[in-house]
C-alpha cells in the first residue's frame, strides 16, 4: 500500500515525492503530540497505579504486535 502510494507521487516528479515526504512526516507528529498529550493530560484523571498498569499494558501490547510483526515477516520471506 505505501509504494502504491509512492509510485502515485513520484509520477508527480519531484514536487510529488516531497509532498509525499513532508505529509508522511507531518502526519507522524501530529499523530505523535494528539497521543503524547492524550497521556500527559490523562494522568491526571487517574491514580497512578492506574495509570502505570494502562502503560504497562499498552508496553506488553507492543511487544507482542512487534513479535507478530516479525515472525509474520520471517515466514513471508522463507516459506513462499
Amino acid at each position: 500500500m505505501g509504494w502504491n502510494l509512492f509510485g502515485q507521487a513520484y509520477v508527480l516528479g519531484i514536487i510529488g515525492v516531497l509532498a509525499f515526504f513532508i505529509g508522511h512526516i507531518l502526519s507522524d507528529f501530529t499523530w505523535f503530540a494528539a497521543i503524547s498529550t492524550a497521556f500527559s493530560r490523562g494522568k491526571k484523571l487517574m491514580n497512578d497505579t492506574i495509570y502505570r498498569r494502562v502503560i504497562l499494558f499498552l508496553g506488553a501490547f507492543i511487544i507482542i504486535f512487534s513479535i507478530k510483526f516479525v515472525v509474520g515477516g520471517w515466514h513471508m520471506l522463507f516459506n513462499r
